[in-house]
């Protein structure tokens, strides 16, 4: 009888394996490289949108367009920083750093604010509330023939201490609009003042106002305009400046050629070069007439604003411009939604141009409660609501 022969029993798969181990370590060494580039790819991206608005339009009149895109760069880290950790969490540290960097701007883009629940009565004495609404001319941006007006109807049923209209040039009982009489006097029994100035902005106050005449050079600035006014309350003087800053003027065509784009129905060549033809200069142009927009505006604050000012409008530009940064640093005002505002707005809603261009800042003796932004679809925006308390 022979003897028995052991046999190795792992001899033979390690001979036949070793290839394939070989060429699953070669792909994952080319995914891991891939993963590697998107991941820089979409830190960069990230970062640079983060931090345009340190770069003022005239200098690189890309910073506007560039900080528009933070809120994907956002979105797409956010996913690549789940993904590492699922796939190769070495990389992952990348995405971890970078939206730690970018704090910052992820605060003012996505707050996370607890809502203050109570306000005492002392708070509530001291406190006013401002809405500021871009109310696309009075005319209605999507019911047709509505019985009466609904960014008037709105106004009236929320009645805020003070409201800052823009594009409100139809204030009045017209066939076009839907504006009655009725809400006419209804306006002007909850407001006692209702002023207007140039044919684009209107204030509503129930407190003693008085306009300001801020000399803006229209003539240099043909789209775009502000507007001033001074109020008390009770024994306290509040300036509140209202603006409309220069907006890209996208032609219908330009409107649903971005339309498609983003909804990734016609993605070319084609369609690229005419997206770099035809918007990103408009983009470009706008940005920089903001720019100089911004710089009238901090003379007229520097002059006319005083120790307690609200500067707050349609500044058609997103969260992380160039704009709301400089009235930052040289204005002393800060952002209202950052400080109690929660998670990421949309003020604007129509052509898929879905960002937060309408704000509200402030600096003085006061400080914000809360800030809600409202959901009438009357207008292409949607107004902003912030509740102010005085300090003693």
């Amino acid at each position: 009888m022979k003897p028995f022969k052991e046999i190795d029993i792992d001899a033979t798969p390690q001979k036949k394996s070793a290839p394939e181990r070989a060429w699953v370590r070669a792909l994952r060494l080319v995914v891991n490289g891939i993963v590697l580039i998107i991941n820089a790819a979409v830190c960069a991206g990230l970062l640079a949108s983060g931090y345009a608005h340190k770069i003022p339009p005239s200098s690189w009149p890309m910073s506007s367009a560039v900080a528009m895109t933070f809120g994907w760069w956002f979105a797409a880290c956010v996913i690549i920083f789940v993904a590492d950790l699922l796939w190769w969490r070495r990389t992952a540290w990348i995405a971890g750093a970078t939206m730690l960097l970018c704090l910052g701007p992820i605060h003012d883009f996505c707050p996370l604010n607890l809502p203050n629940l109570r306000m005492s009565d002392s708070e509530r004495e001291r406190s006013f509330i401002l809405m500021t609404y871009n109310a696309y001319h009075f005319w209605d941006y999507r019911k047709k023939g509505a019985a009466e007006n609904r960014q008037l109807d709105y106004i009236l049923r929320m009645q805020p201490d003070i409201v800052c209209i823009q594009e409100a040039e139809y204030l009045a009982p017209t066939g076009g609009n839907a504006i009655s009489q009725r809400q006419i006097d209804s306006l002007h029994i909850i407001y006692p003042y209702v002023l207007t100035q140039g044919s684009d902005f209107a204030l509503f106050s129930k407190y003693e106002a008085k306009p300001v005449n801020i000399n803006f050079p229209r003539d240099s600035f043909p789209s775009g305009d502000m507007a001033a006014w001074r109020l008390h309350i009770d024994d306290r003087v509040l300036n509140v400046f209202s603006v409309h800053l220069r907006s890209f003027s996208l032609t219908d065509a330009d409107k649903d050629r971005y339309r498609d784009l983003v909804r990734l129905d016609s993605v070319g060549r084609k369609e690229l070069h005419e997206v770099r033809a035809d918007i990103l200069p408009k983009i470009k142009s706008a940005a920089v007439d903001r720019e100089g927009q911004i710089l009238y505006l901090e003379k007229y604050l520097a002059k006319y604003g005083g120790a307690n000012a609200i500067v707050c409008g349609d500044f058609n530009d997103p969260v992380g411009c160039y704009g709301l940064h400089s009235l930052e640093q040289t204005g002393k005002l800060r952002q209202v939604y950052p400080e109690v505002g929660f998670g990421p707005a949309i003020t604007y809603n129509a052509n898929y141009l879905f960002f937060r261009i309408d704000h509200i800042l402030y600096r003085g003796n006061m400080r914000p409660w809360k800030i809600k932004r409202c959901g009438i679809d009357a207008s292409d925006h949607y107004p902003l609501l912030a509740t102010f308390v005085f300090d003693y």
